[in-house]
């Protein structure tokens, strides 16, 4: 359970209205947005501001800094899981049939299996390798191995196994 902050005291919030311009310091220092990371930057800060009133040992910059790195880290972290990065699909986004999903849904179609191929369609072209890219593409298109191992100037088993590593990844978004 995470520890409830406490409310600053008068003495620490002088200190801290004093030392206030580190946080755009350290925005600045690492290229953040001040209107996206300033709230999780500042939050680091007033933990800052406590610790070092508790132990005032080190230099309160460096003390700032690294509490405030760690709430940008946290929230780095949390804004790349997967469960909070998922495809968005607009509904009139059109699909392989050029037919948009309210149009699927009007004339019968499963509109649920298709919004469901395309999200895992998605997420395996995210986790491809770039290398891999332009294979996919080729096939596709409609080319066979041999024609795409001319077009990449790789061997045919190349192709292969590259296939092979290909399906690996796909059945792991199987339905």
């Amino acid at each position: 359970m995470k520890n409830k902050i406490e409310p600053l005291t008068p003495s620490e919030r002088d200190f801290a209205e004093k030392n206030h311009n580190l946080i755009y310091a350290y925005l600045i220092h690492k290229k953040l947005p001040k209107d996206e990371w300033y709230d999780v930057a500042a939050y680091g800060f007033i933990l800052a501001v406590k610790e070092w009133h508790r132990h005032p040992e080190y230099p309160f910059g460096s003390v700032a800094f690294y509490y405030m790195n760690g709430q940008v880290s946290h929230e780095y972290y949390g804004r790349g899981r997967r469960k909070r990065s998922a495809p968005v699909i607009s509904i009139d986004t059109p699909t392989a049939d050029d037919m948009s999903i309210i149009e699927m849904i009007d004339s019968g179609e499963n509109v649920e299996n298709t919004v469901e191929i395309k999200c895992i369609a998605e997420n395996i072209e995210k986790s491809v390798k770039p290398n891999r890219t332009a294979l996919i593409k080729l096939l596709k298109a409609g080319y066979n191995q041999t024609e795409i191992s001319h077009l990449l100037g790789l061997t045919a088993q190349a192709i292969s196994a590259q296939k092979f590593k290909i399906r690996e990844e796909c059945k792991k978004y199987a339905i």
